[in-house]
């Protein structure tokens, strides 16, 4: 049953809200680290490191000599 005094409802409320809040910086600080780790792997991020991704990306580029087939 709620409380009949309603300034404990009202710091009761105030409480939850401060809880509310350091979660919401938590999380805010959580999400600022993963975009930094996001910008290191690329962005947009990828399953390779840069340089590996820039790599794949130029061995993957020049395919002068391709023959294609048909039936």
């Amino acid at each position: 049953m709620p409380s009949a005094d309603p300034d404990e409802r009202v710091r009761q409320l105030e409480a939850r809200v401060a809880e509310l809040e350091a979660s919401e910086r938590k999380l805010a600080t959580e999400r600022d680290i993963l975009r930094k780790a996001a910008v290191r792997l690329g962005d947009p991020p990828s399953p390779l490191p840069e340089p590996v991704a820039d790599l794949m990306r130029a061995h993957g580029s020049p395919r002068g000599m391709l023959c294609s087939t048909s039936s």
